[in-house]
């Protein structure tokens, strides 16, 4: 029996040219390309996402998550010198809606007690703390911190986008089925979906939606720097399954139907509500700090849908124990090779097992 492999950090490393890298989404949505990776012939297909309907089995199930991105990028100037800092908030205090965890550029030149006002303004707040590479911020009595993102903040784009946002971007870079707001940055598997392609799956193949919610944060975009897998933690992030999502999960479970996780989210809040030993989904809240990567093994659902991920990055590493490593890796060269869109605003992968 050959011995399993151990994986490093440079293993899922690959060169990307820079004008591969998508600032802006396709228009409309499922007009974007669909690369289709099927692992038992080890055959490559290419498409639209819009012809989706194509590749999967009648009476499948497709599991999205519905977190909705709120504005969570603020431009704040710090009132003793008139400096401008920006803040990505990514949650806040469970004891205390006024404070909350950010990434802030230029940290290290914050201090303590240093008075921050929205560039408007409206908002104002001071830095508490840091802690580790994030900053601690504390919302005046008076502010509303989430009226303070919906009137000044904007959509937290990956800086490798590289651009200004716009007013676009606000229903751009959101899901159009997100509902329960939490996230600072998209579950981007689904932003490709439009109601058409919804009513084209269940009209041609019956193919249902069911929910999970996974507040996407640090946990799913903060980079591994350890060159051992195994030393790389992941940071929490809060998810939910309801009774009714389990109950429709559990039912394609018992009618041997496939379950398609549509993005890594989706994937890793199945992973964690699953009990292989049982063979059943559990309905549960709490926060995951779930790392798969080869060569774990996911056995929660049949095929997913994901998008193109950075190199070295913890979602790379989950699509290689989902799709098989060596697949997917001549999956993302043969991508390259045929000049699809990467990352966020990119086109889509679907893993058939």
């Amino acid at each position: 029996m050959n011995p399993v492999k151990k994986y490093s950090l440079s293993d899922f490393d690959y060169s990307l040219p820079n004008n591969l890298i998508a600032k802006y989404p396709a228009r409309p949505r499922d007009s974007s390309r669909l690369f289709v990776v099927d692992t038992k012939k080890n055959v490559f297909y290419h498409d639209s996402f819009f012809n989706l309907d194509k590749y999967l089995s009648p009476h499948s199930l497709l599991v999205v998550n519905n977190t909705k991105v709120f504005h969570a990028r603020l431009i704040a100037i710090r009132e003793k010198d008139s400096k401008s800092f920006e803040f990505l908030l990514l949650h806040s205090s469970k004891k205390n809606h006024l404070i909350w965890n950010v990434l802030v550029s230029s940290l290290k030149r914050l201090k303590t007690g240093d008075l921050f006002k929205t560039t408007k303004n409206n908002f104002h707040f001071r830095f508490l703390a840091r802690k580790d590479d994030e900053g601690i911020i504390e919302f005046l009595e008076g502010n509303d911190p989430f009226d303070a993102m919906e009137k000044e903040g904007m959509p937290p784009l990956p800086p490798y986008i590289d651009r200004d946002t716009t007013k676009k971007d606000i229903s751009y870079y959101q899901t159009i089925y997100a509902k329960e707001s939490g996230s600072s940055a998209a579950p981007t598997a689904g932003l490709h979906f439009t109601n058409r392609v919804f009513e084209k799956l269940e009209n041609r193949k019956n193919i249902k939606t069911t929910f999970v919610t996974l507040h996407v944060g640090r946990g799913t975009f903060s980079p591994v720097r350890n060159e051992k897998l195994e030393m790389h933690n992941m940071h929490s992030e809060f998810y939910t399954a309801s009774k009714e999502a389990c109950n429709r999960l559990n039912h394609q479970l018992k009618n041997n139907k496939d379950i398609i996780s549509v993005g890594t989210t989706s994937l890793r809040t199945l992973e964690t509500i699953f009990n292989s030993n049982k063979n059943t989904f559990t309905p549960k809240a709490g926060e995951t700090d779930i790392f798969i990567h080869p060569p774990m093994k996911i056995k929660s659902c049949n095929h997913m849908l994901t998008n193109f991920h950075l190199p070295k990055s913890t979602l790379l590493m989950l699509v290689c124990s989902f799709g098989g490593y060596d697949l997917i890796m001549k999956a993302y060269r043969e991508a390259v090779k045929m000049k699809y869109r990467f990352y966020s605003y990119g086109d889509a992968m679907l893993i058939l097992r």
